[in-house]
């Protein structure tokens, strides 16, 4: 009797030595699950940042390019029909997924519209002289200040604490930085 007393003590602290190790086990587990999962959680707002990071560089290099059309009518428009923001903008439901599906829908808006509006100049370039071309002209300017005012659509689907702003705190008017400046052709800038 004694011998099976202390067999069955020893199988009891057998088990109690694996039931520890398990609950070991178990905690180590949790800990690494909660740690990928924090993991996974930063990766993701990485993805996020580098999304907005994406927009408003290619915001501001399509602020650039639209320069080139601040010319007088029957002057050619010396585009750049390659440019890196409208090759970007042609994957613009990878680029921007992080930042959700109605920035990827007005994202592509602005691809859409971007490939209007070069479209538009290869129009003018091709005749840019007499009346016709005038008109292809303004419709090159249009185009150009309604790529603005979709990024700035896009640019508001973007949470306020996201969002890149001037130094003093103000938005980016991508409309007033994509149109052409006031007063080139002796019209007034209106407030």
């Amino acid at each position: 009797m004694v011998l099976i007393g202390v067999l069955t003590l020893a199988v009891l602290i057998g088990q109690l030595v694996v039931f520890w190790r398990q609950a070991e086990i178990m905690r180590a587990q949790t800990a690494l699950l909660k740690s990928q999962h924090e993991l996974a959680q930063l990766q993701a707002e990485w993805r996020r940042d580098e999304a907005l990071g994406t927009f408003y560089r290619l915001a501001h290099d399509l602020v650039a390019e639209f320069k080139k059309t601040t010319v007088l009518p029957t002057v050619e428009i010396p585009a750049d029909f390659g440019t890196h923001p409208r090759q970007m903008l042609r994957e613009a439901s990878r680029l921007f997924a992080p930042l959700g599906r109605e920035f990827i829908f007005e994202a592509n808006g602005v691809a859409l519209r971007l490939d209007d509006y070069f479209s538009a100049v290869e129009a003018y370039n091709a005749d840019p002289r007499d009346r016709e071309g005038a008109a292809r002209w303004q419709t090159v300017q249009h185009l150009r200040e309604q790529v603005g005012r979709d990024l700035d659509r896009a640019n508001s689907l973007i949470s306020p604490e996201l969002r890149w702003r001037y130094g003093d705190g103000t938005d980016y008017d991508f409309h007033k930085l994509c149109s052409m400046p006031p007063g080139l052709l002796g019209e007034r800038e209106s407030s």
